[in-house]
C-alpha cells in the first residue's frame, strides 16, 4: 500500500510577499496537497504585506533603553519607545527626523520608502534579515553597524504576539553605536 508524501515549504517572493506551497510527491496513488498560507497553520497576518505594523515586543524596548536614549520613535502606533513619535496619520516618511531614532518600520512593500529615508539619520532600525533585497543593497553605504538577530522575535499585534516566519537584524544608521550600545546589540546576535 503506497502512501503520497507532501512537504510543505514557504517561499518567499520577490515582491516581499511570503505563500506557503506544497512540494507534490505523486507515489502511485496520485494524491496531491494544495495548501496556501489561508488554510495553514500559520499566522497569515504574518506572511502577507496585508498588515505590516506589528508592534515590537515592550521587554526588547525596554532592553534596548538601558543604553539607548531614544528622541524619536519614526512610525509608531502609541509612546512605547519615547515620547516622541510619528503616527501613521503623522506620515513620519515626509516629517523630520531629529537626534537619536528608532524604526520598527511596516514591512510590507513601504519598507524601502522608511530604509531610503534612514540613510542620512541617525536611526536604530528592527527589520527582516533579507540581504537579498533592493532596499538592503540601497542602504549598505549608510549602514554603521548591522546585527543579525538569533531566534525569531515575537512581534505584538492588538495585544496578541507571534514569532516572525523571518529572522531579523537591527541596522544601525548614522553614527557607531558605543560600547555599552554595541555590547547590548551584540548580545542579541552576531555583527558585522
Amino acid at each position: 500500500h503506497a502512501k503520497a508524501l507532501c512537504t510543505h515549504a514557504i517561499i518567499q517572493m520577490q515582491n516581499g510577499d511570503t505563500i506557503a506551497r506544497c512540494m507534490k510527491m505523486k507515489i502511485q496513488t496520485g494524491h496531491t496537497c494544495v495548501q496556501s498560507a489561508e488554510n495553514s497553520q500559520m499566522n497569515k497576518g504574518l506572511f502577507t504585506s496585508e498588515h505590516g505594523d506589528w508592534e515590537t515586543p515592550q521587554d526588547l524596548i525596554d532592553d534596548l533603553k538601558t543604553v539607548f536614549t531614544f528622541d524619536l520613535d519614526v512610525c509608531a502606533s502609541r509612546p512605547n519607545v519615547c515620547d516622541n513619535y510619528y503616527t501613521k496619520e503623522d506620515d513620519g516618511l515626509i516629517q523630520e527626523w531629529n537626534g537619536l531614532c528608532w524604526m520598527n518600520p511596516p514591512y510590507g512593500r513601504e519598507i524601502s520608502k522608511w530604509m531610503h529615508k534612514a540613510r542620512d539619520t541617525n536611526t536604530l532600525a528592527l527589520v527582516p534579515a533579507r540581504t537579498d533585497t533592493k532596499w538592503f543593497h540601497d542602504c549598505l553605504d549608510s549602514i554603521a553597524l548591522v546585527v543579525f538577530i538569533k531566534g525569531r522575535i515575537k512581534f505584538v499585534r492588538n495585544e496578541k504576539s507571534a514569532p516572525a516566519p523571518f529572522p531579523s537584524m537591527f541596522i544601525k544608521f548614522g553614527s557607531m553605536p558605543n560600547m555599552d550600545q554595541m555590547w547590548k546589540l551584540e548580545s542579541y546576535g552576531w555583527r558585522v
